[in-house]
């Protein structure tokens, strides 16, 4: 009974390991190692800045002023509108009286009434112009005091402004503009916008564009590589033979590839999973590969090995693949508005290339392939057992 318990256990044992060498070799078939598995796009290019809105200097009544004298601040929380604080940037009141008289200061934001005659600049005093409007520019981030001289409460002044606007404009590479936010703060940017270099900065302000980018779509993840020999496994795309582009980190995380820049190696021969080239982006050589009306035969253009200039189709001579004269050259400089190079075609073409589709491992199948495995093993022990008996 014993040696039988042990037996089994033995089956069992062969069935799990043929399980394990079934799924380590099937995943082992669908990606190399110098596959990078990171979801990296092909960027498009923006660039913004903190601009001037449509209703920038928009004219807004504020209504009386209070007799008692009245702040005014020239900011964001006070106007409801983006208010830069920059040289150059003010707000326009504009003071109308009906000939009594007033005093204008300029003041610090944090001045408080008290400390008028200390902290504040003085526009005007208090003279009478009857009955006409006076304009007093303020820097942006102070605030104006209007101090009004009635008499016996008779007479008003009326106090109208125009206040700054801004808001963040996004130009993409093409000159074409996105709609301004209301104010100039990056989080107000859409989600789908990732700055770069910015880093810590909250704000922009007026006359110091940013840089960003926006994910036009993923990239081929056989062009997504991490090779030994180049850059030292850093991961990089293959943007064509003998040619790489950097992989770079937007503020957020956000990863992309770098189009605008382009390093030549010649050690990526090729881009793998392309026939003729391994995960290694090696140039495996075709001819003299057999072939015949089975398969074997090659009818794309494939890479020639020692030559990383051209691609070219093979023929099936003889039962085995032969180098053609029918080739493409590999384009050295793709035009900007068509960026990219089709290897199909050997043209440089404007669409952005969808990614290929990711093969998945149906665990379910393989679980049920190593459950039949094990039942099989046992009952061929069973039916071993079985005739042993019966010759007993």
């Amino acid at each position: 009974m014993k040696k039988k318990n042990n037996t089994r256990n033995i089956l069992l044992i062969l069935g799990v390991v043929m399980f394990v060498v079934i799924i380590t070799g099937m995943m082992g078939g669908l990606q190399g190692f110098s596959i990078v598995n990171k979801q990296v796009w092909q960027p498009e290019y923006l660039s913004g800045s903190c601009v001037p809105r449509a209703d920038n200097n928009a004219e807004l009544d504020l209504g009386k002023v209070d007799k008692s004298g009245e702040f005014f601040s020239c900011n964001t929380a006070e106007s409801g509108k983006w208010i830069p604080v920059v040289n150059g940037v003010e707000c326009n009141f504009k003071v109308k009286d009906e000939g009594f008289t007033f005093s204008v200061y300029e003041c610090p934001e944090n001045t408080l009434e008290k400390n008028i005659v200390n902290d504040c600049e003085v526009l005007r005093k208090q003279i009478s112009t009857g009955s006409v409007e006076s304009q007093y520019k303020i820097d942006a981030g102070n605030k104006i005091y209007i101090n009004p001289t009635s008499f016996f409460g008779l007479g008003d002044l009326t106090l109208k402004v125009e206040y700054p606007s801004y808001g963040l404009v996004v130009r993409q590479a093409n000159n074409f503009l996105r709609a301004t936010t209301t104010n100039c703060l990056l989080n107000s940017l859409s989600s789908d916008i990732h700055t770069i270099d910015a880093k810590d900065m909250l704000q922009v302000i007026p006359d110091a564009p940013f840089n960003a980018v926006s994910g036009a779509s993923l990239v081929r993840t056989t062009q997504l590589v991490s090779l030994t020999d180049v850059r030292g496994g850093e991961t990089i795309y293959i943007s064509r033979p003998s040619y790489y582009q950097l992989v770079k980190e937007a503020d957020d995380g956000f990863l992309y590839v770098d189009s605008n820049n382009e390093v030549k190696d010649t050690s990526i021969e090729c881009i793998p999973r392309t026939t003729g080239c391994s995960d290694e982006a090696k140039v495996i050589p075709l001819i003299d590969q057999s072939c015949d009306e089975f398969g074997g035969a090659i009818t794309s253009y494939s890479p020639v090995q020692g030559d990383a200039t051209k691609l070219c189709k093979y023929s099936c001579t003889s039962g085995t693949l032969s180098l053609t004269n029918d080739c493409i050259e590999v384009q050295a400089n793709c035009p900007d508005n068509k960026p990219l190079w089709d290897a199909t075609t050997g043209d440089c073409v404007s669409n952005v290339p969808k990614p290929e589709p990711v093969k998945e491992l149906n665990v379910r199948l393989l679980i049920i392939i190593g459950a039949i495995i094990v039942i099989l093993a046992l009952i061929l022990f069973k039916i071993t057992n079985t005739k042993k008996g019966g010759k007993k």
